[in-house]
Parts: structure tokens; C-alpha cells; sequence
């Protein structure tokens, strides 16, 4: 009992300034965390190069706009090398997820909101992510939640250092839930008074991060990852059958062509037609009944490709 008062009195000199700016950054409602916002996410970071850490909330902002005139993301912050190269992965993300690679037709902004003393790391990565797929599908992001993870270029959240601190300066900056890699679970070393006043959720995904902190049901961003499916699967196409494609258009069937507008969103983003099915429900089981029935034609068929594929 005694320890841990001293600790709470005893604060190393880099705890003693990360309270300060937590304190001065919420008093001038730079940190916020209550509410929805578009694009702003609480990212977290620490103070010192060496342990004991000292955890502070970075807030980050992201906007993005038409235009496409500049080659790379406008980060702003004192960032050093390694935030910069972090930045730039963040482009390869959101063309997997949303098959579009925005740098073409849009302008990307971020901004470390108030960070004086310079930004260094990829731990802010699922942070910048976040700020900009939201700014970018207008997507609300709960602001009672601060996040840190590094993101590989295939939306894997990596580990990263200072866990511990970084949760201690969300809870007392009043933030209730956490997003962190969930390979630094067992690195989170907090007394149980201070873990119950927050939230832990492990994440390995950039889709996981999205799926909890975005804000409303999540139609939007489901129907944003069908249609980058579908751009993908047509720009993998071969030729003579796109051409195909492009004359008769698309034909959805499944549960999910039922998703209502689908149809007519899939049309608008490929410029291609697209009908549903009748029956969609069960298409795919009458197909394969069709194909059985005709087993010794379809068989025919995979045999004639199989002879065209062998080496000559």
C-alpha cells in the first residue's frame, strides 16, 4: 500500500511533464474524448528513449480532398524518418481495402495536433490509418478511444514498445477504451484499481481496429470492401472474358446480392451493368445440381482447358 502511494508521488521527471501536457492539451480541449468525430483519432505515444516510459495522448487529425496534384501524404508534426516511412504504407492499405488507390484523384493531409517536441516511430500507424480511411469514407470515430499499433503494408497490426505507459496516459486522460496489438497483451503490467477504469481490446487487423471504433453500424465500410472485391476480381479478368463482362454485365446471386442498393452501387463504381439474379438464395446450389447433371460435358470442358494449359 505504502509503495504505491510513494509511487504516485514519486513521478520521474518525464512523468511529472507528460502530466503537465495532458493536463494543458484537455484544458484547450485539444484532447477529446467524448463524442464522434470524422478523421480525428486519440493515437498514443511516450516520452523518453529509454525506460521508464512516460505515456501521452497524440491526437491526429487527417482530411482528405479532391485534387491528386500531390505524390505523397502531407504529414505535418516534427516527424522523423521512420514516422514519415509509416505514413507512406498507409496508401497500400486503403487501396486493399477500398480498391482505390486515392493519391490519383484525391490529396491526403495528416496532422499530429501540438506535437513541439517531434514524432518518431510507426507506433502512431493504425492511428494515421484510421484518421484517414475515416476522413476519406467520412466514417464517425469514437473519440473514448485512443489506439497504438504498428501496421504492416498488409493491414497486420504489429507489436510496439511502451504499451504500458501509453495505457496509463489514456487512463488519465479519462479515455475508456484502448486499442493495442494483441501480441502486447502480456506486456501490459497495470495494477487492478487502474484496470478497471478502462477498456483493453487486442486487435490484428486494421479491419479489427475499424470494426470498433467507428462509429454506426458499419454498412457503409462493408459495402465499400464488397466493391473493391468486385474492382479487383475485374482487373484480374482475362481480356476476351471482361469483354464479355462489359457486354452482359454482372450477376450477383447469395444472401449479400440482397444488400439493398448493391446492385446499383456495384453499376455506378464499375460502370458496368448488374442484375440480380432470380432466386439468388438458392443460385448456387441450382447451379451445382446443373453442373452434375451434366458432369460428363463440364468434364469435357476442364480437360479441354487443362490440355491448353500444358507446356508445348
Amino acid at each position: 500500500k505504502h509503495i504505491v502511494g510513494a509511487k504516485k508521488i514519486a513521478r520521474t521527471l518525464e512523468q511529472q511533464i507528460a502530466d503537465k501536457f495532458i493536463e494543458q492539451k484537455k484544458e484547450y480541449e485539444v484532447i477529446v474524448t467524448t463524442g464522434k468525430r470524422v478523421g480525428r483519432v486519440n493515437g498514443l505515444a511516450v516520452i523518453g528513449v529509454t525506460p521508464p516510459y512516460s505515456g501521452i495522448i497524440l491526437p491526429i487529425e487527417a482530411e482528405v480532398t479532391p485534387g491528386g496534384k500531390e505524390s505523397e501524404i502531407i504529414a505535418t508534426g516534427k516527424l522523423g524518418e521512420i514516422a514519415k516511412e509509416a505514413i507512406k504504407n498507409v496508401t497500400a492499405i486503403i487501396k486493399k481495402y477500398f480498391g482505390e488507390d486515392i493519391k490519383e484523384t484525391y490529396d491526403i493531409y495528416v496532422q499530429f495536433l501540438q506535437t513541439y517536441e517531434g514524432v518518431e516511430g510507426d507506433s502512431a500507424s493504425i492511428a494515421v490509418a484510421t484518421s484517414i480511411i475515416s476522413a476519406f469514407k467520412k466514417v464517425p470515430i469514437k473519440q473514448d478511444f485512443a489506439m497504438t499499433g504498428s501496421l504492416s503494408v498488409r493491414g497486420e497490426v504489429l507489436p510496439i514498445g511502451g504499451v504500458t505507459a501509453k495505457v496509463e496516459a489514456a487512463i488519465e486522460a479519462g479515455i475508456k477504451n484502448v486499442v493495442v496489438p494483441k501480441t502486447n497483451l502480456k506486456d501490459i503490467i497495470i495494477d487492478k484499481d487502474k484496470m478497471s477504469k478502462i477498456k483493453i481490446i487486442p486487435v490484428e487487423t486494421i479491419t479489427d481496429v475499424l470494426k470498433v471504433v467507428k462509429a454506426g453500424n458499419g454498412k457503409q465500410l462493408v459495402l465499400r470492401q464488397i466493391i473493391a472485391a468486385v474492382k479487383t476480381t475485374i482487373e484480374e479478368t482475362p481480356p476476351e472474358l471482361l469483354a464479355d463482362v462489359m457486354t452482359n454485365g454482372i450477376y450477383l446471386a447469395g444472401g449479400g446480392s440482397l444488400l439493398r442498393g448493391l446492385d446499383q452501387l456495384i453499376s455506378k463504381e464499375t460502370k458496368m451493368p448488374c442484375k440480380i439474379i432470380d432466386d439468388p438464395l438458392t443460385a448456387v446450389v441450382r447451379g451445382a445440381g446443373i453442373a452434375l447433371e451434366n458432369i460428363d460435358t463440364l468434364s469435357e470442358v476442364m480437360d479441354k482447358d487443362d490440355e491448353e494449359e500444358e507446356p508445348s
